[in-house]
């Protein structure tokens, strides 16, 4: 059975929700609204950010170049012990890495999901992220584990191939 972006976006709202991951105020059209999520990339490599009937996509286009493109958002999260999330997520284009960045308040500290070389088959896929997959990437804090953060970040970084990758969540 395929999914619409209603009952994906349903879907993934009820998972956040039941973990109390997000506070009072926030609504499903907030959470989803590509003008919550800003678009960057390094030097010289285009990315954008667009909203179809399947997703919210990162286009990322590398032109030759190394570098990455980010979709960020801000998202408040105090971390639970355990955790269980959920994500669908698709892509198509050139082999690259994905990450998935969770950053703190200061924006020093990094932890993340990083999936080297992804090559996409069709279609949607869900990924299933336990505590024990979030690793700390990098960062200043004497305390490596997952407590608090501030932002969510998709990331494409140039792999194998660079050229042009899109992915949707």
């Amino acid at each position: 059975m395929k999914l619409g972006m209603d009952q994906r976006m349903r879907a993934a709202w009820v998972m956040v929700c039941a973990l109390g991951f997000l506070g009072p105020g926030w609504t499903q059209e907030a959470w989803w609204a590509p003008s919550a999520w800003q678009a960057s990339a390094s030097d010289q490599v285009r990315s954008s950010i667009r909203s179809d009937d399947e997703g919210l996509c990162l286009d990322a286009d590398f032109g030759g170049v190394s570098g990455f493109a980010v979709m960020r958002r801000e998202w408040p999260v105090q971390w639970p012990e355990a955790f269980d999330l959920e994500l669908k997520v698709k892509g198509q284009g050139a082999v690259n890495d994905i990450q998935f960045k969770f950053v703190d308040a200061s924006g020093d500290n990094v932890w993340w999901v990083h999936r080297p070389r992804m090559k996409w088959s069709p279609g949607w896929h869900t990924w299933r992220l336990k505590r024990r997959h979030v690793q700390f990437a990098w960062g200043p804090t004497t305390d490596p584990r997952l407590r608090q953060t501030r932002f969510m970040e998709v990331v494409v970084a140039a792999g194998q191939e660079g050229g042009r990758t899109s992915v949707c969540v």
